[in-house]
């Protein structure tokens, strides 16, 4: 059974592909945007045909329906030789072919960043056990759509993990394989988020009974947001009447894999209206894109809560809240701004190893002083006088000594301490001088 997304469409996008448009973006209808030159595209993997081809099975599936009346639309035909077209390319079969299928540069940010936020983590769900601490949390790799529409959600649960794929965007990458690409412009900043985010009610940044933070506290200790334009196809299948049509998607960064159904009517529809023809892939689809072609799991928001290490329980109610609030219907609509974005500022990077691999170093350093430290702690807490000394094997007529490994404990301390220091020293060293910068440029002058 394929499985169901939890990623819901926006009403306006059964707007964008009707039967006579060609376009899905009267924005970008003028030709490319003028990208600014951080901008990194992908280039697309495979043809309009090989799109066609790869896909044509599952639309041919998705239009079988059937109407109160007892009309059924079974297309057997092109079913069969949509098999034979993607199994058997060399059998001169073709597969079923969509009314119009357009290919598009979709607009991303990739994001690297820690953050910190005075939180209240409680054991229980009394709120009168509750510890007030600050916790740090880090995102690698974390995918925001960068243009308001909807569907931007599902591109990339196939992230391109390859950077050499990406290449700064020029005009040449406008028109791959004989075909004009829609390049859809930037609207959406991803640092808005945060203030966004500082704005958010007590009730709003409750992660669950027992984890929530001080939006007013939130404060980023280091970030940096790639534009990528990930490629991408859009094709609309329209059956007989009375049967509503299908949009797919194919994401189009790699070799033909993970694809995603939407059926507008589905999800558009406001009750439950019976005598509304359906198509049998409703069945299974709960206002949600249905997604095909096995796309991973790791694909969905992962943030890591490196302290305080004794609550670092909390990440995966973190990273579920997190998914939940940038998947929840409207929100890459809800994220646009009217504002141009500002590709000059310090924290927007190209997407490439010289600018990635550096504030990669410096998280994993963040995280392993924060393990450091949290070892530290629990060390420190011990009380000698409750120690229960065991040698093994036992010697004969020796008693343990508590002062020995009350030194020794001590020593290891030390040493510790001194790595510590170290890690600290090294991790301030090995701060993007960008960073620096933009930090300077947040201190009020005199």
């Amino acid at each position: 059974m394929p499985r169901v997304m939890l990623v819901r469409p926006h009403p306006t996008w059964r707007a964008r592909v009707t039967p006579t448009a060609r376009r899905y973006s009267t924005e970008a209808a003028s030709g490319p945007p003028k990208y600014h030159s951080k901008v990194r595209a992908i280039p697309f993997a495979f043809s309009e045909e090989d799109a066609i081809a790869h896909v044509g099975v599952t639309a041919s599936l998705a239009l079988h329906g059937r109407s109160h009346k007892g009309e059924v639309n079974i297309p057997v035909g092109s079913l069969l030789t949509s098999v034979l077209a993607k199994y058997l390319p060399m059998s001169g079969f073709k597969a079923l072919r969509p009314a119009r299928i357009q290919a598009l540069y979709y607009p991303t940010w990739f994001v690297d960043a820690e953050l910190q936020a005075k939180a209240w983590f409680s054991s229980s769900s009394d709120s009168e056990d509750s510890q007030t601490e600050i916790a740090t949390a880090q995102v690698n790799d974390l995918y925001l759509p960068g243009f308001g529409m909807d569907f931007g959600r599902v591109l990339v649960r196939d992230r391109p993990g390859d950077i050499h794929l990406a290449r700064r965007f020029s005009s040449e990458l406008a028109r791959q394989y004989g075909f004009e690409i829609i390049c859809l412009p930037y609207n959406i900043a991803p640092f808005d988020l945060v203030q966004s985010a500082r704005n958010l009610s007590y009730k709003q940044a409750t992660i669950n009974d027992d984890v929530r933070f001080e939006p007013r506290s939130l404060k980023i200790n280091l970030a940096a947001a790639y534009p990528v334009l990930l490629p991408a196809y859009v094709a609309q299948y329209v059956p007989p009447e009375p049967w509503p049509p299908v949009t797919v998607i194919i994401a189009a960064h790699g070799k033909p894999g993970p694809h995603y159904v939407h059926v507008p009517s589905h999800s558009d529809a406001t009750d439950n209206n019976e005598d509304r023809p359906t198509l049998a892939i409703e069945d299974y689809i709960d206002e949600d894109y249905m997604e095909f072609g096995g796309a991973p799991e790791e694909a969905d928001i992962r943030a890591h809560l490196i302290s305080p290490q004794t609550h670092q329980d909390a990440s995966d109610e973190l990273s579920s809240w997190l998914n939940d609030k940038l998947h929840e219907r409207n929100a890459p609509l809800s994220m646009a701004t009217r504002q141009p974005v500002d590709m000059d500022d310090l924290k927007v990077r190209e997407w490439t190893e010289e600018e990635v691999e550096p504030v990669r170093k410096w998280l994993a350093l963040g995280e392993s002083i924060s393990q450091m430290k949290g070892m530290m702690k629990a060390i420190s807490a011990v009380n000698m006088d409750q120690v229960k000394i065991i040698e093994f094997p036992p010697k004969m007529g020796a008693k343990a000594d508590t002062k020995t490994l009350a030194a020794g404990l001590e020593g290891f301390f030390k040493a510790e301490a001194d790595k510590l220091q170290k890690l600290e020293e090294t991790r301030t060293a090995e701060t993007p001088g960008w960073w620096r910068q933009w930090e300077e440029s947040q201190t009020p002058k005199r």
